[in-house]
């Protein structure tokens, strides 16, 4: 049998950018080289693309020179469903990404997969109360309109890492009550991918020293809770002799530390950056303007 050699993919008929035939090339040569947001529609006029450039004219004559073999499928797809551009100047780049996200909040464009949906950011709340402390999560800041001393909200946070650090939450604080204890005895639902809601630390007293590093922590003071679930130098992982459930507990620490960084550290950053109040949460979609900004 003869070696197969992998190569670029072989098309039945030869492949034509479509743009230019389809908007014309005068249509190119004569856009704006300043800063600004474009819409990508299909025949039917529905908004499938939204984008943002500081140089509209080298952005979009970009797509006209795109092929198979260099482009993304996911941008050829494009290109074949484009049938008009539409565009608006922004007086600076940065405009052009906060009017953007405008857009994408607006049309919701196919297409697109980034800040076209903030609602499925999260709200993080935490009760302190005799029991111990509750920790709960939720799309909606409406669902966590009580204010109350013993109750604490935080937020918005981007949904997965969110996820995954509350689960590495969960999973390490368990570990750091039960250091000795064999991985088949873990909670079933603390192996899911989705940490189950609410979820009770147990035991935590409202002013002990564990219940302190935990608002610190969501409030983005401070990351200390990562060193307390861990050990300095993460002593407790180093010393298990389970590899599998070192490994585990592992990659809970580096999600732990990667959520607190991408989420309320960054949070903290963007209130001391902005007039905003340091005792309110950060709304959904003002994080994603924020972020653009």
């Amino acid at each position: 049998m003869e070696n197969f050699i992998a190569g670029p993919q072989l098309w039945l008929f030869p492949w034509k950018n479509p743009l230019t035939e389809r908007l014309g090339r005068d249509f190119f040569l004569n856009l704006p080289k300043e800063p600004g947001v474009y819409l990508m529609r299909d025949r039917g006029r529905r908004v499938i693309y939204v984008g943002q450039s500081k140089n509209l004219r080298q952005r979009l004559d970009s797509y006209r020179f795109a092929r198979p073999e260099s482009s993304s499928r996911k941008l050829i797809r494009l290109i074949a469903r484009v049938s008009s551009i539409e565009i608006e100047l922004c007086p600076s780049a940065s405009a052009a990404r906060l009017r953007e996200n405008v857009l994408l909040r607006q049309y919701r464009p196919p297409l697109n997969s980034v800040n076209t949906h903030p609602e499925s950011h999260l709200f993080i709340q935490i009760k302190l109360n005799a029991e111990g402390l509750e920790v709960d999560y939720s799309n909606k800041e409406e669902d966590f309109s009580s204010r109350q001393p013993d109750i604490h909200l935080f937020g918005a946070f981007k949904s997965f890492p969110t996820r995954r650090g509350l689960q590495a939450l969960y999973r390490l604080f368990w570990r750091h009550l039960n250091p000795t204890v064999n991985r088949h005895f873990l909670p079933l639902h603390l192996n899911r991918q989705k940490p189950p809601r609410p979820y009770r630390l147990e035991p935590i007293s409202r002013n002990g020293r564990m219940a302190r590093k935990i608002l610190d922590y969501f409030s983005g003071k401070s990351d200390a809770l990562i060193n307390r679930l861990c050990g300095k130098s993460g002593q407790l992982l180093a010393g298990m002799n389970d590899p599998w459930l070192r490994r585990i507990l592992e990659e809970d620490r580096d999600a732990l530390t990667h959520f607190y960084h991408a989420g309320p550290a960054r949070n903290k950053r963007l209130k001391v950056d902005t007039p905003l109040s340091s005792k309110r949460p950060i709304g959904q979609a003002q994080l994603d303007d924020l972020l653009a900004s």
